[in-house]
């Protein structure tokens, strides 16, 4: 028997069953978040796109224009073909989640390929040290040959000096983080 629940206005939205969790889809939150709110808004902004992957930002605005979520999704193109897709959907289904939107479904699920699975982004309630995510970064930068680091940061950070990221959001800083942990970007610094 497929999982599902009633939204307010009655809508029977289907529920997936991954990994011993329930998860609600990026679409269906928009879906749920549309009928009860058809006059706000879901803005998404491309911060990174190329071929190391793409990071985007997502917005959702109350009718009146104030903000009421903000998210951020990386994607590496090694893991994901469709890496500018899955960013834009995985960032869209975190903000809508900050709403309250698929909250109550799946906070506890691993990264299964769901472009919006928990990874180690940081939260309202999970905030970031930026020092330590700067220290962080710098030492991975120390342990690489320098015109190499010199070319993560341009790739990343879209800045040409190292002591130039450190007036980057916070979130940007921890997703640069990790894809400076993953090692098949090193793979495409040459």
């Amino acid at each position: 028997m497929a999982l599902s629940f009633k939204t307010n206005k009655g809508t029977e939205i289907p529920l997936l069953e991954i990994e011993g969790g329930v998860y609600l889809e990026a679409k269906w939150r928009v879906f749920w978040f549309r009928q009860e709110y058809e006059k706000n808004k879901i803005q998404t902004e491309v911060i990174k796109n190329d071929e190391v992957g793409s990071l985007i930002k997502a917005t959702i605005y109350d009718s009146q224009g104030g903000v009421w979520a903000t998210a951020h999704k990386t994607c590496l193109a090694t893991k994901y073909n469709d890496h500018l897709e899955a960013a834009e959907t995985g960032a869209v289904a975190r903000a809508l989640a900050l709403c309250g939107y698929g909250t109550q479904f799946g906070n506890e699920l691993k990264e299964a390929g769901v472009s919006d699975g928990p990874v180690r982004v940081p939260q309202v309630q999970d905030k970031v040290n930026t020092d330590e995510v700067v220290s962080e970064i710098e030492d991975i930068l120390q342990s690489k040959p320098k015109e190499m680091a010199l070319k993560a940061i341009q790739k990343i950070f879209n800045k040409k000096r190292p002591s130039s990221i450190l007036k980057l959001d916070p979130i940007e800083l921890q997703n640069g983080l990790d894809i400076l942990k993953t090692p098949d970007f090193w793979k495409h610094i040459t």
